[in-house]
């Protein structure tokens, strides 16, 4: 057995990042999680290239006076974890605090933050400070992510293609507006903007937005619980159908997850009205005590586990056929 040495903080930052950063979707994922932490009515999301090139997101939120703006660059500081307990009651989007050092790890990183009182201007090149100082700027936070991966060519040749990595990027923002109806979200990828949402808090609208007008005419307005569960949403009709399961989005307290065995129970639902391989539109919010959520099922955060998950699933069962069964169920089958 040979010598044990610490790892140093970049090398510590780079494995952080493998878990953390998968691709340029991970990095938006990050960053516009802590844009929602930090209360931003309004986040603007800039991509050139699939991120391959260049990543911006642009907030409105509170905003981080220098020592914290310096400080978010050390692992494990975060300001949403104070005590144990908070581990097993997450309700904030981020929380382990290694996003952005993983980040500035595998890439040129520009922080810009003003919190109304203090603005501050950190540049970090692949895990080094580079710079600190001031920048002209309204209240929010800045964050330009630049030339990812290019200090780990290992990971570099993994990355799609442009058009593969702004589908990622796309589908992930989508879902993020779909969670987050009171929150105004722009994407725009090479100069063009791809969609916006106006933050008026009406989920209807968001739908409307992403899938289309018609579509929206067509969904089911559902508002069911039980003592652990609440749950309410829209899901289509029977006669608006889509080729895969990534239209049914399930979203936990706020947040986006993907929970498998809810998806196969919404879809377990129309299975009897679609034909084969056709699969509804769903955005279903669930509500439920954090106690009940394992969100630490893998370090993205995406997979979440239920303790009551067949009573979930009875639930979900009966709300939803009741939905159904109230609308004309004259199948015709989908253009």
């Amino acid at each position: 057995m040979g010598h044990i040495r610490q790892l140093s903080e970049n090398l510590a930052n780079k494995i952080a990042a493998g878990e953390v950063v998968e691709r340029p979707a991970s990095v938006i994922k990050e960053l516009t999680e802590n844009s929602i932490d930090a209360k931003a009515k309004s986040i603007t999301i800039l991509v050139e290239q699939g991120g391959t090139s260049k990543m911006c997101v642009i907030d409105d939120g509170i905003g981080m006076n220098r020592a914290d703006a310096l400080l978010c660059f050390s692992r494990h500081a975060t300001s949403k974890i104070v005590g144990e307990n908070d581990l097993f009651n997450i309700t904030t989007l981020g929380f382990r605090g290694e996003a952005i050092p993983s980040i500035a790890s595998i890439s040129v990183f520009t922080l810009e933050t003003n919190n109304g009182e203090e603005n501050t201007k950190v540049e970090y090149e692949f895990g080094k400070r580079k710079n600190v100082g001031s920048v002209a700027m309204n209240r929010g936070t800045k964050i330009t992510v630049e030339r990812i991966f290019q200090n780990v060519p290992a990971r570099l040749k993994y990355m799609k293609s442009i058009n593969a990595e702004f589908a990622a990027i796309y589908s992930y923002v989508e879902r993020l507006a779909l969670a987050h109806p009171e929150i105004s979200f722009t994407l725009i990828h090479d100069h063009k903007t791809i969609f916006k949402t106006n933050g008026r808090n009406n989920l209807l609208e968001v739908i409307s937005e992403i899938y289309g007008i018609p579509v929206a005419k067509n969904m089911i307005h559902v508002d069911f619980g039980n003592e652990e569960f609440h749950v309410a949403g829209y899901i289509s009709k029977i006669d608006t159908s889509r080729s895969s399961k990534n239209h049914i989005v399930t979203l936990v307290n706020h947040r986006y997850v993907k929970n498998m065995k809810t998806i196969n129970t919404i879809n377990e639902v129309y299975r009897r009205y679609l034909a084969d391989k056709r699969y509804p539109i769903a955005v279903l919010e669930i509500d439920v005590d954090p106690y009940l959520v394992d969100v630490n099922v893998h370090p993205a955060k995406l997979e979440v586990r239920f303790s009551k998950e067949t009573e979930l699933k009875e639930l979900l069962l009966k709300g939803l056929e009741e939905a159904l069964s109230k609308k004309n169920l004259t199948y015709k089958p989908s253009t």
